[in-house]
C-alpha cells in the first residue's frame, strides 16, 4: 500500500492489449510478406493516433472549474486525458470534501478529511509538512493512496495544499509519465554518445522546434505570403546548416547496432572446422539394428 506503484509498466497488461491490438489483422496462416504489410498499418494506426492525441493536448482548452492557480499549472504540464482526471478531483474539493479536525505532529500537521462522495463515505488521514518558497517543496499524504497508486494527487491532498494557500505545484508530485513530453524521443546521433544530461537538453530543444514550427503554420495558415516567408527563413537555416556542420559519417547497420549496444564487433572473425563433423552421407555404412 506504501510503495508508489504508478511507475511500473504492467507488462502483462501491455502484452494482452498488444495481442489483442495485432490478432485483429493477422493470423498464423499469412505469409511473411502480408504479415509485414499488416503490421505496418497497424503502427501506423498507433502513430496517428498518437499525433492526433498530442495535437488535442495542445490546441484545446477545457474550462476551468475553479479558480484554483494548481488548474492552471497542470493544464499546462499534463496531457488532457489526465488533466480530465485532475479537474475531475478539482471538482469535488468545492461540495465533497470537509476538514473535521487538525493536530500538530512534531514537523507535520495531522488532518481529518471527509469525503462525501467517495464511494464509501468516510474519514481520511491526510500528513502535511510546507516547505519552499509558495510550497513548492511540500510534502503531503494521505490515506487513500492515490497518489502511491495512479500518480496523482488526490483531492483531499489538494484541499489541504489549498486551505494553506500553496500556490505552486509541489515539484516530488509531477510524475514524468503524465507530462506532455513523455513521448518525446529524438534521436540525432547514437544514444552513446550522449550522457544523460545531454539526451534531456536534446530531448527538450527538439520539442521546442517542433512546437514553434507547428505553432507558426497554424497561425499562418490562412496567409499565404507569410507562411512562404517562414518557409523561405527556413531553408536558408537548412542551406546554412548544410555549409557549417561537420560532415556527418553514414554508419552501417553494424555500426549502428554497436553504438546503441556500446559493444565494438571485432573486424575479423577467425571461425575454426569443428571436429567430428559428419556431412549428410558420410555414414559408418553399417545396418541399424531393429
Amino acid at each position: 500500500m506504501d510503495e508508489p506503484l504508478s511507475g511500473l509498466i504492467r507488462t502483462t497488461s501491455r502484452s494482452e492489449s498488444e495481442n489483442h491490438f495485432f490478432c485483429q489483422v493477422s493470423n498464423s496462416q499469412l505469409s511473411l510478406v502480408e504479415f509485414f504489410s499488416h503490421f505496418d498499418h497497424c503502427m501506423e494506426i498507433q502513430r496517428h493516433n498518437g499525433r492526433k492525441n498530442d495535437h488535442d493536448t495542445r490546441y484545446t482548452h477545457l474550462d476551468p472549474v475553479s479558480e484554483n492557480p494548481f488548474e492552471k499549472e497542470a493544464e499546462l504540464m499534463y496531457t488532457k486525458a489526465i488533466f480530465n482526471d485532475f479537474q475531475d478531483e478539482m471538482y469535488h474539493i468545492r461540495s465533497g470534501v470537509e476538514c473535521l479536525k487538525s493536530t500538530e505532529e512534531e514537523d507535520f500537521v495531522r488532518f481529518s478529511v471527509f469525503d462525501f462522495n467517495a464511494y464509501v463515505p468516510g474519514c481520511l488521514e491526510v500528513l502535511f509538512k510546507k516547505e519552499g518558497e509558495e510550497g513548492i517543496d511540500s510534502t503531503i499524504s494521505c490515506g487513500c493512496k492515490r497518489f502511491e497508486h495512479y500518480g496523482l494527487l488526490c483531492r483531499h491532498s489538494l484541499y489541504i495544499l489549498n486551505l494553506f494557500r500553496v500556490t505552486r505545484f509541489p515539484n516530488k508530485y509531477m510524475v514524468d509519465r503524465w507530462k506532455r513530453d513523455a513521448g518525446v524521443n529524438p534521436r540525432t546521433a547514437p544514444i552513446s554518445t550522449f550522457g544523460n544530461d545531454k539526451i534531456l537538453k536534446v530531448k527538450e530543444i527538439a520539442r521546442e522546434i517542433t512546437l514553434a514550427g507547428e505553432y507558426l503554420i497554424n497561425s499562418y495558415a490562412t496567409d499565404v505570403d507569410e507562411l512562404t516567408k517562414v518557409r523561405d527563413q527556413m531553408n536558408i537555416m537548412i542551406k546554412q546548416a548544410d555549409e557549417t556542420r561537420y560532415k556527418r559519417t553514414h554508419l552501417s547497420k553494424r555500426d549502428r547496432f554497436a553504438a546503441i549496444l556500446g559493444y565494438d564487433q571485432p573486424s575479423e572473425v577467425t571461425v575454426r572446422v569443428p571436429s567430428g563433423v559428419k556431412n549428410k552421407g558420410c555414414g559408418s555404412h553399417k545396418r541399424i539394428k531393429s
